[in-house]
């Protein structure tokens, strides 16, 4: 299995990658234009 099969199959990008845990293969889907909100530059000022 590879993320071209995926793609080619269900029309969604995405990496494979080994489960850290068992080792089988784990998709993990790129997200559609669904993003983080950027962290405002004054929430950061208290962080060392």
């Amino acid at each position: 299995m590879d993320a071209a099969l995926i793609d080619a199959v269900f029309g969604l990008r995405c990496d494979i990658i080994p489960d850290p845990l068992y080792g089988t293969p784990l998709c993990i889907p790129h997200g559609k234009g669904r993003m983080a909100p950027p962290i405002a530059p004054a929430a950061l000022a208290g962080t060392v």
